[in-house]
């Protein structure tokens, strides 16, 4: 108790019972805008790199301007595959004019892309929450929030590769939006070769699920209405331009994850409460 009144924000003190508990958020989220929130989910659904999920560290090198960046196969005179419908230098001024997504004041000073996420291929130069250290992963928020919104493994599995269907944009088919369609071209000809997007289901970690924990349907948590509300904007992509669609889709998912982290600290809260009330003896059993 001492050493908790002492410092009660050291994460380290914390009983192994609650650092394993849904009451603990680690790593703790930081600040960022819807834009960033869809950027990771992606990133964290579909792209793989030597056939391991992208990490929010590795896409560091990819927005910047060095050796592994984009700006630099922009540079090149002979990337691309012969397929692509623009020269390098008009694709360029086209994502530097029309397809950035507005930084974090922490960005300010980053060079190279930071893309507005219309198409999966330019989430890959979309800078992460921060460039130092171990920036954290949104996406992997969003995807437990959906593990507590569905509390059945089989609707959770459904859900996370419906979403990744559905964000996935197929450049042959004409039912899809035509400018997502030149974007994915454009980006999928000039591409590194071994990053390349998962075909193939989602890869869950099912040790870590929640079900057994939130599997009452008469618990009424803010994460039961994010899944509801993901299954509802899915069904409009076909109705809505791209853009339009992500820009809702982002939306739900900064609002969602907004909700889930306050009822977190609510139900921390409480229980901070009762441990109190026991404490002074206020509770008798």
């Amino acid at each position: 108790m001492e050493q908790f009144l002492l410092k009660p924000t050291d994460s380290n003190k914390n009983h192994l019972a609650y650092k394993n508990s849904f009451f603990n958020m680690s790593p703790a989220p930081e600040y960022i805008i819807g834009e960033g929130i869809m950027a990771s989910l992606t990133r964290y659904l579909g792209w793989l790199n030597e056939d391991k999920r992208i990490s929010e560290t590795e896409i560091q090198k990819f927005c910047g301007v060095g050796p592994d960046s984009f700006k630099r196969i922009l540079k090149a005179e002979n990337s691309g595959t012969g397929k692509e419908l623009l020269k390098n230098s008009d694709f360029n001024n086209l994502l530097e004019s029309q397809l950035q997504s507005p930084r974090m004041k922490s960005q300010v000073k980053q060079k190279g892309f930071n893309l507005y996420p219309l198409v999966p291929d330019m989430v890959l130069y979309s800078t992460p929450v921060r460039y130092r250290g171990n920036p954290w992963n949104p996406g992997a928020l969003l995807d437990t929030i959906i593990q507590y919104g569905t509390y059945d493994c089989k609707k959770y599995e459904e859900l996370l590769n419906k979403l990744k269907s559905k964000i996935s944009v197929n450049k042959d088919d004409p039912s899809e939006d035509i400018w997502a369609r030149i974007l994915a071209n454009e980006f999928d000809c000039r591409r590194n070769e071994s990053i390349r997007w998962n075909t193939e289901n989602v890869p869950l970690n099912k040790d870590s699920l929640p079900f057994s924990v939130l599997s009452q349907d008469d618990i009424n948590i803010p994460a039961r209405q994010f899944v509801l509300d993901i299954e509802s904007v899915l069904k409009l992509k076909n109705k809505l331009t791209r853009r339009q669609w992500i820009s809702i889709l982002e939306s739900i998912f900064r609002i969602g994850a907004a909700a889930h982290i306050m009822w977190i600290c609510k139900v921390n809260i409480y229980i901070w409460n009762l441990f109190q009330e026991a404490y002074e003896g206020k509770i008798s059993s």
